[in-house]
């Protein structure tokens, strides 16, 4: 499944990038958005593209070495450990 990556203010995009990184070596199909629309935006672009999953990326889950995972199917969403994204994409129960 696609998997949209996006910061959500500049300052958070170093991070994003080694995210999308990581997720590709790991075989995730992945696109990196560096337009900074804000998380509606991004949902919304996610949604009119097909993406199955986002992951948003702001100051406080980078304080916390966190995302924000949101399932565009399913409509839901959780903070997920950066170390434990890749299990969650592939649908692992994963301790939020």
């Amino acid at each position: 499944p696609l998997v949209l990556v996006a910061p959500i203010a500049q300052d958070d995009a170093a991070e994003a990038i080694r995210i999308a990184q990581s997720l590709r070596g790991q075989g995730h199909q992945v696109e990196l958005d560096l337009r900074y629309r804000g998380a509606r935006g991004n949902l919304r672009h996610a949604d009119r593209s097909g993406f199955r999953h986002v992951v948003l990326i702001g100051e406080r889950e980078r304080a916390d070495s966190a995302v924000l995972l949101r399932d565009m199917l399913k409509r839901e969403e959780r903070l997920v450990a950066q170390t434990d994204l890749s299990r969650a994409l592939h649908g692992s129960e994963v301790p939020a």
